[in-house]
């Protein structure tokens, strides 16, 4: 799988509206620009985007981004 067919996994099994608007963008029908997602560690912007593949036993960690000022 890649990190966005897990995304839209994760947000299928949790079933709640508000986690899947933190996580989806619709207007890109992927990943929004408001959660830092990282495997094993790594921004996805630094391998494939949402693109990557997620093999057996990556860790995912989804990181929301809060603004302040």
């Amino acid at each position: 799988m890649t990190v966005s067919e897990t995304i839209f996994e994760l947000c299928r099994k949790i079933a709640r509206k508000e986690f899947e608007r933190a996580l989806i963008d619709p207007a890109v029908n992927g990943v929004g620009s408001n959660v830092i997602v990282l495997v094993n560690n790594r921004e996805i912007s630094t391998l494939e985007g949402s693109k990557t593949q997620i093999r057996h036993n990556d860790a995912i960690t989804l990181v929301p981004v809060a603004h302040g000022g």
